[in-house]
């Protein structure tokens, strides 16, 4: 899909990675499930 195509030759690439002791946290929030994505979510748990 390239063919054709100028291409920079000089990239900048920066990345981040959270690990758990930097995670942010955020406040708890309650929620009422209907019963079939609580059958889903005990799966999960």
């Amino acid at each position: 899909h390239m063919h054709g195509r100028e291409v920079p030759g000089n990239i900048t690439t920066f990345v981040s990675v959270l690990t758990m002791g930097f995670w942010p946290t955020y406040p708890t929030v309650s929620a009422i499930l209907p019963p079939e994505v609580s059958r889903f979510r005990s799966l999960l748990s």
